[in-house]
């Protein structure tokens, strides 16, 4: 009996251990995480994940970058429910492009970083997609021409940011492909607005 009741303490101050490490270690992971987001908010894109937090430089601008199209891919679409609008083919446009662009990177997140992804809308992007849902006609255009510069300007902020930090050869030369792609249509549409 004596030896039953040691058998059964000994079973049970283990498992109650690995009960209490698990409460702590989620306190503790979730006080890791707000610190993460706190040091986040300074740089281009501050809706970092953990999954981007703990992730290689090279993988957070990856994921990152995914949102940040994500959010261009959704204002592309949106603009084809409006039917009084000429912006229809640049809308098509830059949404097959974004997606393409988007695709390649998740596919490179996974083989080259072994990270899987699910692309969301930065709040900011999300901003000026409601912006422009209460715009129509014309003035649908011209904001539609406006927001795009000013998500490829961001675009390139977060290039910039992380440019320096890269070590994936592949993802250095997949960053600058699309600056300089964006900044050419930064330019273009600079132009059409009758700014360039």
């Amino acid at each position: 009996m004596q030896q039953k009741r040691i058998q059964g303490t000994a079973l049970v101050l283990p498992l109650a251990m690995l009960a209490l490490a698990a409460c702590g270690g989620e306190q503790a992971g979730q006080g890791a995480g707000a610190d993460t987001t706190a040091l986040m908010t300074d740089t281009v894109a501050p809706t970092a994940t953990t999954a981007t937090a703990t992730a290689t430089p090279d993988a957070q601008f990856l994921m990152q970058m995914s949102d940040h199209h994500q959010g261009l891919i959704q204002m592309a679409e949106a603009a084809h429910q409006k039917s009084d609008i000429t912006v229809h083919d640049l809308a098509t446009r830059l949404s097959q492009q974004q997606q393409q662009e988007q695709q390649q990177m998740l596919q490179m997140l996974q083989t080259s970083f072994q990270q899987q992804h699910t692309p969301s809308v930065m709040p900011q992007n999300q901003a000026m997609l409601d912006s422009l849902q209460a715009q129509s006609g014309p003035a649908y255009d011209r904001a539609f021409r406006q927001a795009v510069i000013r998500h490829h300007q961001e675009g390139i902020a977060m290039i910039d940011q992380y440019l320096p930090q890269f070590t994936n050869p592949q993802v250095r030369q997949r960053a600058e492909q699309m600056r300089a792609q964006q900044q050419r249509e930064i330019q273009e549409l600079q132009a059409q607005l009758g700014q360039g």
